[in-house]
């Protein structure tokens, strides 16, 4: 009787400190991303069909964003290669870089110091809507 009351207690607290373990995995999911706006230089690259295969946004602070390529992506790419853009979207990290999810774009002409080139501010009507 006594061994089974061990295995009982054993039992006991190896399924609590299981719970506890999927509570705490719960408490570190972070919050979704939050969409901001980012400005700075489109690059795309292309293999030798001309293929968008890459898209990256270099920023004013020289830090570069990896652009994701779905429809989004590779219309970005596509329209403003070689040209200021302001893109909005969510951020997230990837095996150590850090990859721009597109939602809206458009043109940058001139817009440095503009207020919508501010991260989280909200954006004119953008290209890519």
């Amino acid at each position: 009787m006594r061994m089974a009351h061990s295995g009982l207690i054993a039992l006991l607290i190896f399924g609590l400190a299981g719970l506890a373990g999927l509570r705490a995995a719960e408490d570190d999911k972070e919050a979704p991303a939050k969409e901001q706006t980012y400005v700075g230089m489109v690059e795309a690259t292309r293999d030798s069909a001309q293929q968008i295969t890459a898209v990256k946004l270099t920023l004013d602070s020289k830090e570069a964003l990896e652009i994701k390529l779905d429809e989004k992506g590779k219309q970005l790419g596509e329209q403003l290669d070689q040209k200021r853009a302001e893109a909005t979207g969510t951020l997230t990290m990837e095996a150590g870089k850090k990859i721009l999810t597109v939602a809206t774009f458009r043109e940058a002409n001139g817009m440095a110091g503009h207020p919508s080139a501010a991260p989280g501010k909200p954006a004119a009507p953008a290209q890519g809507q």
